[in-house]
């Protein structure tokens, strides 16, 4: 190794910690060297800011990861509740045009499946005709919930958005760029001085490459070995089934709600039906007596 590579920004502050503890570990270990080590201590305390700065940064992507999720599974909700109350006002018709109108001809279930992304921009246009004056009492509510909802989507997609820009900007730019091109240079400054004793101090009986210790090798570049592949090989086999019987169990899973949701906007449906029939059944009931009660006054 003629120098030490050059830590790249997307290192996180914990791998740079690593960098520095190395460096700093192995001058220590020599005496000769030990006028080397206070300027990696140094480092120390603007490391640790910076790290804490960095947890920040993902504190706040989390944060703004779970609201997302959270509010899809407000979304999800309304999907099956307009779903049920179409339905259940279409006599669970779902050719009708009004139902293919929001949903197509894919279940509920589909729709569900998206976090926000594609569900938000599909649903965000169903408010104005849920809310309309001509529709039901049931669907405006759900559109008002909607309404609510799309906002509050908004809100988290662009949290998210400005979190994870903020986040960039961290590591791109700034204190923590200024303190990687430190470090860097550091690092340069130190080999030299190390990797020149070999020749300039015969006396310690250095090895020619003695300054390369003190730096981390980048083994990402190594040539890999047949066992190295045929390890990842068998590791990577194993994720994939693991992730194919995964796949394989949210499907059925997914099918078997779509099922069960059908069968429930059916039997939503026959109640609607059912109870326009009693009030039929109760209005032909009132207009006999109506008629009996006339006919009688007739005689």
């Amino acid at each position: 190794m003629t120098q030490p590579r050059t830590l790249t920004l997307d290192l996180s502050m914990a791998d740079l910690h690593q960098e520095i503890l190395h460096t700093q570990a192995l001058l220590s270990a020599y005496p000769f060297l030990s006028t080397l080590v206070p300027p990696f201590v140094a480092l120390l305390p603007s490391w640790l800011a910076l790290h804490e700065e960095e947890l920040g940064h993902d504190r706040a992507i989390a944060l703004a990861e779970a609201r997302i999720v959270a509010v899809d599974d407000a979304f999800d909700y309304l999907a099956v509740a307009i779903s049920s109350a179409l339905l259940a006002e279409l006599g669970g018709n779902r050719k009708a045009e009004r139902y293919l109108r929001y949903y197509g001809a894919a279940p509920p279930g589909k729709l569900k499946r998206p976090v926000l992304g594609e569900q938000l921009a599909t649903m965000r246009d169903w408010v104005p005709s849920l809310t309309a004056e001509e529709t039901s009492p049931t669907l405006q509510a759900y559109g008002q919930q909607l309404a609510e909802r799309v906002m509050q989507a908004d809100q988290a997609v662009t949290a998210l958005a400005q979190a994870t820009q903020q986040r960039t900007d961290f590591v791109m730019m700034g204190a923590r760029k200024a303190f990687v091109d430190t470090l860097n240079a550091l690092r340069l400054t130190t080999y030299g001085q190390v990797a020149e004793l070999p020749h300039k101090r015969p006396d310690l009986n250095l090895p020619r490459d003695f300054g390369d210790r003190f730096f981390l090798r980048d083994t990402s570049h190594r040539k890999p070995s047949v066992s190295d592949v045929e390890q990842v090989v068998l590791r990577l086999r194993a994720r994939l089934q693991k992730q194919e019987d995964l796949l394989e169990r949210l499907q059925e899973e997914a099918e078997e709600e779509a099922r069960l949701q059908e069968e429930a906007e059916v039997r939503a449906a026959e109640e609607v039906l059912l109870a326009a029939e009693r009030k039929r059944a109760d209005a032909q009931k009132k207009l006999d007596a109506a008629k009996a009660k006339a006919s009688e006054r007739q005689k």
